[in-house]
């Protein structure tokens, strides 16, 4: 995910965020571990943090998420045009140039 935000840093047209989707492990997939990963790791990207004990993450269910690391690549409408597990960045970043081209 650096690498594509990276790579789209100075595009204003694509916006790269990452979300960590908590279903269970909430002890050790909270929102304060989060942002000692993002540190560690000097990460750009904003990072947000979905899911609580006794209330998994809705966005699991809105995007049909089935694991981790999950991406969702949505278009300028809202559209959902890929939601798998995995995505190489350059692979990303084809299909993200091809949305471009339909403004």
């Amino acid at each position: 995910m650096q690498e594509i935000a990276t790579y789209y840093n100075n595009d204003p047209k694509v916006a790269v965020v990452t979300i960590q989707t908590t279903f269970e492990g909430f002890g050790i997939n909270n929102s304060k571990v989060l942002n000692q990963i993002a540190d560690k790791y000097n990460l750009s990207i904003p990072v947000g943090h979905s899911g609580w004990p006794g209330k998994p993450s809705p966005l699991l269910y809105k995007y049909t998420a089935r694991g981790t690391p999950w991406v969702v690549i949505i278009d300028k409408t809202g559209m959902i045009r890929f939601s798998n597990f995995h995505l190489k960045p350059n692979q990303s970043i084809e299909l993200i140039e091809e949305l471009k081209k339909e403004d």
